[in-house]
């Protein structure tokens, strides 16, 4: 399924985006001292880095995999979370401003996602 498709099955946008971050705070919670990234390399929406942990993909891949996107092209992608949204979806889809892309900052920094989604809990 394609990012676009994902978003349309919610409501509005609102929706998508709280299912999002429910989805990551999930991933972080479970898995609050895995290190995706020990070695700050870019991080890649469907695999681990290399010389890091075997996985399916950093947790902005793996919360949105959840959630259905599953299109082999587009989860090869290598853009911010940002540019993901705004190249696959529309132009002006998610802010530069948004705590998402703190999250997979902090990931792409070595943090370990318990830390990454911290972020979360401080916007409203």
């Amino acid at each position: 399924m394609k990012l676009n498709d994902v978003v349309k099955k919610y409501k509005n946008e609102v929706e998508f985006f709280d299912s999002f971050r429910y989805q990551l705070v999930k991933l972080g919670a479970e898995n609050p001292d895995f290190v995706y990234n020990p070695n700050q390399q870019m991080c890649h929406y469907n695999s681990g880095v290399e010389n890091g942990p075997e996985c399916k993909g950093c947790i902005i891949g793996q919360a949105l995999q959840n959630m259905g996107w599953n299109d082999p092209d587009e989860l090869a992608n290598k853009s911010t979370v940002d540019d993901l949204f705004n190249s696959l979806i529309r132009s002006d889809f998610m802010s530069e401003d948004s705590a998402f892309i703190t999250v997979q900052a902090y990931q792409d920094s070595g943090f370990t996602w318990g830390k990454a989604i911290q972020p979360l809990f401080e916007t409203t």
